[in-house]
């Protein structure tokens, strides 16, 4: 896509882990800097299978503390179970919506998941907690969610391994979503809440047509986590990772600060 079709977008959506940053770790100062600049000229939107705490930790709370460029962003954690907007007359993240699971539903879906793994006959130790309740989601790491990336990484690449366990675990679940994601996990939510979701919510909630959206995102392919997205029929970019991102964000601002320092030399 020629970036002089992508600046034409008015709303900007972003996967996180593996196009903002690498899991666990937070967003870097240049990709920062990117993000503030494109907040200048665009809206912004986040849309992760995390939740918004991690979401905070690791890219909110270290942008510039400037009310007009939070105005400007939304964060759809959870695959868009609950959407956050900031609000400058309280200066606070205001929840939206949130699609919470009840305490009930939590335990059939912790249970439904060991049974699952035992059944597929997986016995890894896990580092760290396993299984975590994110509110409006269940996640699972089959190797612990403090496991090191690179052991992540190299223990199920294909997603093979998780297609085994979402097998077994599909029948038990059969009114939840169930979406292989990151490198070793399995995340649960309420039946139709994906990618997919959040975007028609963001459609939905703040007039943005599908046309006037982009989303960058590195699990585009099918059966990746960000496919959804592409399912909705908005103008998708696939990026490998977020080195590339920077060198994407980094052609989007020079044009856009081309644009519009040309425009106001008109005026």
């Amino acid at each position: 896509m020629e970036i002089s079709e992508i600046i034409s977008k008015s709303l900007f959506v972003f996967d996180f882990n593996g196009t903002l940053t690498v899991s666990k770790n937070p967003v870097d100062e240049e990709m920062l800097q990117y993000a503030a600049k494109l907040l200048e000229y665009k809206e912004v939107a986040i849309v992760s299978g995390r939740d918004i705490k991690y979401l905070h930790n690791l890219f909110i709370d270290l942008l510039p503390k400037d009310p007009k460029l939070f105005s400007r962003l939304m964060i759809l954690p959870t695959y868009g179970s609950a959407f956050y907007k900031f609000d400058p007359s309280s200066m606070q993240w205001t929840e939206v919506y949130s699609h919470r699971l009840s305490e009930a539903e939590k335990e059939k879906i912790i249970n439904a998941i060991r049974e699952s793994v035992m059944k597929a006959g997986f016995n890894e130790t896990p580092i760290g907690e396993a299984i975590e309740d994110r509110h409006t989601q269940i996640a699972f790491s089959v190797l612990g969610h403090d496991a090191p990336l690179e052991m992540k990484r190299a223990w199920d690449p294909d997603n093979k391994k998780r297609a085994i366990i979402k097998g077994f675990l599909t029948p038990m679940l059969d009114e939840y979503e169930i979406t292989i994601g990151g490198p070793t996990g399995i995340d649960v939510n309420k039946r139709g809440i994906t990618k997919g979701f959040a975007i028609r919510q963001l459609a939905e909630k703040t007039g943005h047509s599908l046309d006037s959206m982009i989303f960058i995102g590195d699990a585009l392919f099918e059966h990746g986590n960000d496919y959804p997205v592409k399912e909705t029929g908005i103008a998708c970019v696939e990026v490998k990772d977020p080195a590339h991102t920077k060198r994407l964000l980094k052609e989007v601002v020079s044009a856009l600060e081309l644009k519009y320092a040309s425009e106001k030399a008109r005026l």
